[in-house]
């Protein structure tokens, strides 16, 4: 449900483009301590984002697929991570039904198939919650 289609969609907003342009300029000027924005130094934000998406245009070229390609993977370790929790705490199928659930929910989808540091921060949030 994350990947189906990732590029399909032109990027939204102001802020998506914005941060698949600090990735870009990462990936082609290989220094990724250093986020960049025309050129100006970026540090509005972690630099986890834009290591994903760099890793995307070196796997798949620069598109909005690769930009968006972190954030679906974050999204379906979220998605994993619930699954194996679940089955540890019940069963199986609860740890299925559980992540079946989280992947049908529209914000869930929604921030895993944008370039935002939202599915990041609730992925993390999530695992931190599930190791406590």
């Amino acid at each position: 449900m994350l990947f189906w289609r990732l590029g399909g969609l032109p990027f939204v907003g102001p802020d998506e483009p914005r941060y698949a342009e600090v990735a870009r300029e990462m990936y082609l000027s290989g220094d990724w301590i250093t986020p960049r924005l025309g050129g100006i130094t970026w540090f509005e934000k972690p630099a986890l984002l834009y290591w994903m998406s760099a890793i995307g245009y070196r796997l798949f070229g620069v598109s909005e697929f690769a930009a968006r390609f972190g954030t679906a993977l974050a999204g379906t370790l979220g998605a994993y991570g619930l699954y194996f929790f679940g089955r540890r705490l019940r069963s199986a199928r609860f740890g299925y039904l559980s992540a079946s659930t989280l992947l049908t929910t529209g914000v869930w989808v929604g921030f895993g198939r944008g370039a935002s540091f939202d599915m990041f921060l609730a992925v993390t949030l999530e695992l931190a919650l599930i190791a406590f």
